[in-house]
């Protein structure tokens, strides 16, 4: 998890620079002003977006990947609605390019880049997350104490580190809630980009409305709506030498509302007897 936090942390300035270039780019041009070697030339407009797509595609590879390993675990996170949305992207700037047909309407590729940086975004919290997670609980094979939940409310007691992996590695609520409504949300881009455009005489623009549906269904928060309090979770405990065991663990914990305090617990050992 390390590993995966350094190099995905490496590609992030990379893709939020490569995201914002085309952003820029159409501000100005909204706000009246000329920008050089972009305004007044969709032809070049569209290949300057295909290249900001293929660096970005690079720069957030990572995201592609956790998008179809989630896929076969049979998840449907936002990671992927992002990659469908760029395949659609991608094949729409090439459509622009060779079929006059198509509206003369920019394609959403700087939406495109901007959702792939967001998606690289929360995959560096959530490996930040886990490193901390999983770098506490691989300091001492026999913890002074783990909390666990009992009848009468969560208890500090001893136990045992086995587990702790699994029970962290469990899907996280806002991954199960993905994947119950990301499938309908996806289902639905397909026929309302199929109404928009061939139902509207223009199927030309099929890839267009497709793309930017996708993107609006995947937005931009959802990739951060678990890793981000999550991560800083994660790094609180860790400066006090403590861990919890993932969405799971947590759920597990609080579910009782209450805690099991002794006197060991409210005084140093020693002085009070």
């Amino acid at each position: 998890f390390r590993a995966d936090l350094r190099r995905r942390k490496r590609s992030l300035p990379g893709a939020i620079i490569t995201a914002l270039l085309p952003t820029l780019c159409l501000l100005l041009e909204e706000y009246g002003r000329t920008v050089p070697f972009w305004s007044g030339d969709a032809r070049r407009q569209t290949m300057i977006l295909l290249a900001c797509l293929a660096a970005e595609a690079v720069f957030c590879r990572c995201v592609f990947t956790k998008a179809i390993r989630m896929v076969g675990e049979g998840r449907c996170v936002s990671e992927l609605l992002a990659s469908l949305g760029f395949l659609a992207a991608a094949a729409d700037c090439a459509l622009r390019l060779g079929q006059p047909a198509r509206t003369d309407a920019a394609p959403y590729a700087a939406v495109t880049c901007m959702a792939l940086a967001f998606s690289l975004w929360g995959n560096c919290r959530e490996s930040l997350g886990l490193f901390e997670t999983f770098r506490t609980a691989a300091l001492d094979d026999d913890p002074p104490y783990l909390v666990t939940e009992t009848k009468r409310g969560a208890c500090k007691q001893r136990g045992s580190v086995p587990g702790f992996f699994t029970t962290a590695a469990r899907s996280d609520a806002a991954t199960l809630w993905q994947t119950a409504l990301l499938p309908v949300f996806l289902a639905a881009a397909v026929v309302f980009a199929l109404l928009s455009s061939v139902g509207q005489d223009r199927g030309g623009d099929f890839l267009l409305n497709l793309s930017a549906i996708l993107l609006a269904a995947g937005t931009f928060s959802l990739p951060l709506c678990w890793a981000l309090p999550w991560s800083r979770l994660a790094e609180h405990l860790q400066k006090t030498g403590c861990a919890v065991a993932g969405w799971a663990g947590a759920q597990k914990i609080s579910a009782r509302r209450r805690m099991i305090v002794t006197d060991t617990d409210l005084f140093p050992p020693g002085p009070v007897q």
